[in-house]
């Protein structure tokens, strides 16, 4: 006949089950035996937090969230509303998976600020310190400290410190730094970076490129190659920035305008319409549309004809 369990008994048992391999068959059996002679809620409670037991049901998971596979909801974490984790994913610290979203594969949410809400899904080997949300879409190997939202998708092996929302897609090794903003349609991918509160409205940012200081890449704009656009600039309309070229100081290109190789527009130059600026050149100030012919060498103040060096 069994008897039930003191309180020496089961103090003595949590003693022994902590000395024993995280997983064990011997550390189930022990653990199983004190959860079902558990009195109440403290003392179940205090059992399985000591022996590193997950997924404790009314404190990690509420409502009708669900936890399968070997998938875990630890510490503080909560998973609520018709939340799902799956597979070996991790939510963990104090991190909320809640609404109608997914954790699954071996992705991990974690953190006091970490939330992924709604319909939002995170999966792969992603990591979550920040908040992913609506039907935002995070996977690979991406790591998010910032926000996703909308219909964004975040893969790769991205980097999220900032924001990315609207249908943007930030995949590669792209990064997106905090207070910069990607969003619209915008496609931010190789080892592209979005840094120092520039935007990315719309267009591609890609390859080595970068895109800092307060700057705008909006409509579809293209910057590429190991260009840099700064200095609260603009690039816009159908235009493309490439090669090691610089736009910076207030600089706008626009239209169907390319600045390309080493060509360095600044002093809010405004390289529009069918404009072609390349080689060496260097703008300093003036409107160029185009009309001048294709420019590749020479250093030009405002609209001089003839430049000066």
């Amino acid at each position: 006949m069994s008897r039930t369990l003191t309180a020496a008994d089961r103090s003595a048992l949590i003693r022994l089950a902590s000395t024993m391999p995280v997983g064990s068959p011997e550390r189930k059996v022990i653990l199983n035996t004190l959860v079902k002679e558990g009195r109440t809620a403290a003392s179940l409670d205090s059992v399985k937090g000591l022996l590193g037991f997950d997924n404790v049901k009314g404190k990690n998971i509420i409502d009708n969230a669900e936890v399968s596979g070997d998938a875990k909801v630890s510490g503080e974490a909560v998973a609520s509303g018709n939340a799902k984790v799956m597979d070996n994913a991790v939510v963990s610290d104090k991190a909320k998976v809640m609404d109608n979203a997914k954790v699954y594969g071996k992705a991990k949410v974690s953190g006091r600020l970490a939330v992924v809400s709604r319909n939002a899904e995170v999966y792969g080997n992603a990591k979550v310190y920040g908040t992913v949300s609506d039907k935002a879409k995070v996977f690979g190997d991406a790591v998010v400290s910032g926000r996703v939202d909308d219909n964004a998708m975040v893969g790769g092996r991205a980097k999220v410190e900032g924001t990315v929302s609207g249908k943007a897609k930030v995949g590669d090794s792209a990064k997106v730094g905090m207070q910069a903003t990607v969003g619209g349609s915008a496609a931010v991918y190789g080892k592209a970076e979005v840094a120092d509160s520039a935007q990315v409205r719309g267009g591609e940012v890609y390859d080595n490129a970068v895109v800092e200081h307060n700057s705008v890449v909006k409509d579809s704009a293209k910057v590429y190659g190991k260009a840099r656009v700064s200095g609260r600039s603009e690039v816009s309309g159908r235009s493309e920035v490439s090669g090691s070229a610089v736009v910076t100081d207030y600089a706008v290109v626009s239209g169907d305008a390319k600045v390309y190789g080493k060509a360095k527009v600044a002093r809010g130059a405004r390289v529009i319409g069918k404009a072609r600026i390349g080689g060496s050149a260097i703008l300093m100030g003036g409107v160029w549309d185009g009309s001048e012919g294709e420019i590749l060498e020479g250093t030009y103040e405002g609209n001089a004809a003839n430049g000066s060096r």
